[in-house]
């Protein structure tokens, strides 16, 4: 007869011990899901992501997948016919993009003719649910002629995007025609664009924002005004 406790038997022991090694890998594997769920609601790139970073600022990265995305009809600042080429996939709900936009005007206004920078939409709309209709909103002002300043409007008061009628604030701020304005929006007129643009990016490797091809090589999160000149001076070395 055992007279043992039944929690000193062995086979009680040895299922206690597998009960708590399985808690604690279900723990650590909940624990990695918020992480990554954070990084992509902040607009980071996942660790998980099929892509590599930049070390440093001259070292660019080559295309994972080998698919580069095009400048397609989509708006341009600066000099399209510059040397350094600059395709941007972008979320307009994006915290990191709010950052970058300064930056990218900045480094435009010091090279006015050697880059030319290229706004392409990558709503990331699952966390990020104005993303969609911000993009929409921007295209039609783009039909307008005032796709920048509603850019940079929007960047500007990011925190705003969730009030109500605020892209009809924005339009009638910036001087659009309201009416054609608001037409184009509720009628989700470049839905299809927008769409077309993030399918787009993600054959080019693109998984969180803002993601950037210089001249075809993937440049990925926000750098510097410094980092970027180092990129720019690297591409038109190359080009010479």
């Amino acid at each position: 007869m055992n007279d043992q406790p039944w929690y000193k038997r062995f086979w009680v022991v040895v299922g206690l011990v597998v009960i708590v090694c399985i808690v604690a890998v279900v723990v650590l594997f909940i624990w990695l899901v918020l992480q990554e769920y954070q990084k992509i609601q902040r607009g980071e790139i996942s660790q998980f992501a099929n892509t590599s970073t930049v070390n440093s600022a001259t070292n660019l990265t080559n295309v994972v997948s080998g698919f580069v995305p095009s400048r397609d009809d989509d708006p341009i600042r600066g000099n399209p016919k510059a040397a350094v080429q600059i395709i941007s996939f972008e979320d307009f709900q994006c915290p990191y993009c709010e950052l970058a936009a300064p930056i990218m005007i900045q480094l435009l206004q010091n090279h006015p003719t050697d880059v030319a920078f290229v706004y392409r939409d990558f709503p990331l709309d699952s966390v990020h649910p104005q993303a969609i209709n911000a993009a929409l909103a921007a295209n039609c002002a783009n039909e307008q002629d005032k796709f920048w300043e509603y850019h940079d409007l929007i960047f500007s008061e990011q925190s705003k995007l969730a009030l109500p009628g605020i892209y009809r604030t924005w339009a009638n701020q910036l001087g659009l025609n309201v009416t054609d304005f608001t037409a184009c929006y509720e009628s989700q007129r470049y839905l299809a664009e927008i769409q077309q643009d993030r399918d787009e990016g993600i054959l080019g490797g693109v998984t969180a924002t803002p993601t950037y091809f210089v001249n075809g090589q993937l440049v990925l999160g926000v750098h510097s005004v410094e980092q970027w000149e180092s990129i720019v001076a690297s591409v038109v070395e190359k080009t010479k």
